[in-house]
C-alpha cells in the first residue's frame, strides 16, 4: 500500500518537535537557579534556528494556531542571538579620530585540547599568524615541549605544564613591564598577568582557563574565577584584555554578570556567534573561548581560526590602548593572589 501524504499528521508531528525547543529555552531562562539550566543557555542559536523552520513548516501547511509556539521560542531565544551581531561601535583599523592606531597587538588564544597530537599543525598555524601574545590552555607536558619550537620567536616565556584543566602558557613578543600569577578561583591553578609597553601606553593581558561547569562545586568554582575576574578588571590602573577558554557562552547569565561588574566588553560584539567549540561538529557549536576588554581597548578585529587538530578553534585578536585612556583612579580590591 503507497503511503499518502497526511498534511494533519505531519503538522501534529512537528508540534510535537516543538515541545523539546520549548522546554530547553524555559530551563535557559532558569541559568541563575541551577548549574544544569545554565548549560541550556549555551544553545539559543540552535533553539532559534530549529523553532524557525518548524514554524515555518507549520505555517505552509497552514496550522496557525500550532506555528504560534515555535514563533514564540524563536522570538524568546533571537532577543539574546541578534545583539551578537549588532555593531560595537569601533571603527576597524582605526582610533575614534579616524587615524590608525600606532601600535596595535596581535593576541592569539587557544585550547590545544591536551590528548591532541598534531603539534606541528598548532605550530604552523602560530607562525602564519605571527601574534604578538600568545596565551595557550591545556598545556601538557608533552605540548610545553612542542611549544619550545615557537618559543625563540618570544622574548618573554611562562609555561606552566600541568593537566587539561591546569596547563597554561602565555608567550609575548615584547618584554613586559610588570607580570603576576593569580589563583582565580583558590585552586591552585594559575593565570598569567602581563603588562605591556606600547606607544600609547602600557596594555595588560591576562591570559586564563576557567572550569568546566559540570557539576555543582565545579561550576561554583568557575562562577567564583569569572566574579574575580570582575574584580580584577575594576581594580586594574591600565587598559586590560582578559584572553582564554572561559567555559562560558555570552549567553549565559553569569557571562553577562562579568561584562556589567567588570565594565567589560566583548571583544568580538557585533561580529556574530563566532563559535569556537567543539571544532567540526556544526550543529553543536558555541563560543566558549573569549577576548572581553576594558574601555580603555580599542578593538580592532576579532575572528576564529583554523582547525589546528583540537575540540577548539583559535580565536585572533587586533587590540590597541585606546587614545586618550585615562588609568582607574579608584581601583577596588583585586581579590586574586
Amino acid at each position: 500500500m503507497p503511503l499518502r501524504f497526511n498534511p494533519r499528521r505531519l503538522g501534529d508531528t512537528l508540534l510535537v518537535l516543538s515541545g523539546p525547543l520549548a522546554l530547553g529555552t524555559a530551563f535557559a531562562f532558569l541559568a541563575p537557579v541551577w548549574w544544569a539550566f545554565d548549560l541550556f543557555s549555551h544553545f539559543r542559536v540552535q533553539y532559534a534556528v530549529a523553532a524557525l523552520l518548524l514554524a515555518i513548516a507549520l505555517l505552509l501547511l497552514r496550522r496557525w494556531a500550532a506555528a504560534s509556539l515555535p514563533l514564540v521560542v524563536a522570538t524568546a531565544n533571537l532577543y539574546f542571538v541578534v545583539p551578537l551581531f549588532i555593531g560595537n561601535g569601533e571603527l576597524s583599523g582605526s582610533n575614534a579620530t579616524g587615524t590608525p592606531a600606532r601600535d596595535p597587538l596581535r593576541v592569539l588564544s587557544v585550547n590545544v585540547f591536551g590528548f591532541n597530537n598534531e603539534h606541528e599543525l598548532a605550530l604552523d598555524y602560530v607562525r602564519r599568524e605571527r601574534p604578538d601574545v600568545v596565551v595557550v590552555q591545556e598545556v601538557t607536558p608533552a605540548w610545553a615541549e612542542a611549544l619550545s619550537k615557537v618559543a625563540p620567536d618570544y622574548r618573554y616565556q611562562w609555561i606552566h605544564a600541568g593537566d587539561l584543566r591546569s596547563g597554561i602558557a602565555v608567550m609575548s613578543r615584547r618584554t613586559p613591564l610588570n607580570v603576576q600569577q593569580i589563583d582565580l578561583g583558590g585552586t591552585g591553578e594559575p593565570s598569567l598577568l602581563l603588562t605591556l609597553p606600547t606607544d600609547d601606553g602600557p596594555l595588560s593581558i591576562l591570559g586564563t582557563h576557567l572550569y568546566w561547569p559540570l557539576g555543582d562545586r565545579v561550576t561554583a568554582v568557575r562562577n567564583r574565577q569569572l566574579e574575580t575576574l570582575a574584580r580584577i578588571s575594576r581594580a586594574h590602573a591600565t587598559p586590560l584584555v582578559i584572553a582564554g577558554d572561559l567555559n562560558v557562552t555570552p549567553f549565559s547569565p553569569h557571562f553577562r554578570r562579568l561584562l556589567r561588574e567588570g565594565s567589560l566588553r566583548d571583544c568580538a560584539a557585533g561580529r556574530g556567534v563566532q563559535p569556537t567549540w567543539p571544532a567540526r561538529v556544526p550543529f553543536f557549536f558555541i563560543r566558549i573561548d573569549h577576548c572581553v576588554a576594558t574601555q580603555g581597548v580599542r578593538v580592532r578585529n576579532f575572528r576564529v581560526g583554523d582547525y589546528i587538530g583540537s575540540d577548539h578553534y583559535p580565536i585572533v585578536i587586533d587590540v590597541a590602548v585606546r587614545e586618550g585612556a585615562t588609568l582607574n583612579p579608584t581601583p577596588d580590591p583585586p581579590g586574586g593572589r
